[in-house]
């Protein structure tokens, strides 16, 4: 159904229900930018004074009639998540760096290099090789032009028939400082770097576990939210004590009830781990009864002949609000969280709608046989 008296674009009077709580109000103009931004997701449920129930925003694009395209939200920086990607990639930054001093010394390897230097760097140890060849030898062998008077080594070099022999092992030297094992540092640099890398990223993975574990009730209460909403039903009560979550709503066509409360059973990470995220859930379907004074009577009745024990897994129970004159069935279950909860926290809405409706259609027949 179109929506009808849209408020002005830059009224706050908008109200959106996300992440178990009330966002707002805001103007139309402002719930735009936050829904392409991606900050309230299209699927959040959005109400505001006169209307009848909470309503999807994706189903009603005309709620942004009339507004111009916002501009992409610009986001301030986050301290943490800065030092958190500045740390992790410290060894990317290392490996550049060592791959590109590599590739400069490699460059410098493969270089020509003078006929008096030549004849250094191919001549062999004295000690393994006999007498030095002489510079026309080595440079004949090397395939370069023989040392000559028309060839001139350079100004700052002496000609190569006056190299000492003792040169060679330094020239031996110079040629193994451009060997792998002259990298070794920057390699260790490389590896050091890597190993802090990782240790960042386990902190900052068990700060997310931590934080799952301590919040994972409030997003299934959220969850328990959308799919109570998408079986027909309107939010009409909410609260809780940070342990304890009530919940109340209502079919506002046949004005029948639903509660649900519920108790974190496994809210630290130790027992999360043994335990999984449990949770008390107490799930209630109500009508309104024309005799209500009757239906006490009869459950107080019950209650005094001992016919009601301590509630167990699936025992239903019957209860009775003489001031709102409704009658409710209702049974304790537990539940798994992470049946419907993922730890990337992405919600299985099928399976929650499912269990939720299955729930409602048996009380409601329980609730209707007892009272008929």
């Amino acid at each position: 159904m179109p929506l009808t008296q849209l408020p002005s674009p830059d009224e706050p009077a908008v109200l959106v229900y996300m992440d178990g709580q009330n966002h707002g109000p805001m103007s139309r103009r402002v719930l735009q930018a936050k829904v392409q931004s991606g900050e309230i997701a299209s699927s959040e449920h959005f109400w505001w004074q006169g209307m009848d129930g909470w309503l999807k925003i994706a189903d009603h694009p005309e709620l942004f009639d009339g507004l111009a395209p916002a501009p992409a939200a610009q986001q301030p920086p986050n301290n943490l998540a800065t030092v958190r990607l500045s740390a992790v990639d410290v060894a990317a930054a290392a490996a550049a760096a060592a791959e590109a001093q590599q590739a400069q010394q490699a460059e410098a390897a493969a270089a020509p290099m003078p006929a008096a230097e030549t004849v250094m760097v191919q001549t062999p140890h004295p000690a393994a090789a006999g007498p030095l060849p002489s510079a026309g030898e080595a440079a004949a062998a090397s395939g370069a032009a023989p040392a000559s008077s028309e060839v001139m080594p350079p100004a700052d070099m002496a000609p190569a028939e006056s190299a000492p022999a003792e040169s060679a092992p330094a020239a031996a030297s110079s040629q193994a400082a451009a060997s792998p094992a002259a990298l070794a540092p920057a390699t260790e640099d490389d590896r050091l770097d890597a190993v802090f890398g990782e240790l960042v990223q386990r902190s900052w993975d068990m700060v997310t576990e931590r934080e799952f574990a301590g919040h994972v009730d409030e997003v299934f209460l959220g969850a328990v939210i959308t799919a109570t909403l998408d079986n027909g039903f309107s939010l009409i009560d909410l609260n809780s004590d940070g342990d304890h979550h009530y919940l109340r709503f209502e079919n506002l066509d046949d004005n029948t009830r639903t509660i649900f409360r519920l108790r974190h059973l496994t809210g630290d990470i130790v027992t999360s781990k043994v335990l999984g995220q449990q949770a008390s859930v107490v799930i209630g379907y109500g009508e309104k009864s024309e005799n209500i004074s009757n239906v006490i009577s009869a459950l107080k009745a019950e209650f005094k002949s001992g016919f009601i024990f301590n509630p167990e897994p699936g025992t239903i129970t019957v209860d009775g609000d003489l001031t709102s004159g409704y009658v409710y069935a209702q049974v304790d279950l537990y539940l798994n969280i992470n049946d419907y909860i993922s730890d990337d926290y992405k919600t299985d809405y099928g399976k929650l709608n499912e269990h939720v409706g299955a729930t409602q259609h048996a009380l409601r027949k329980y609730l209707r046989g007892r009272f008929a």
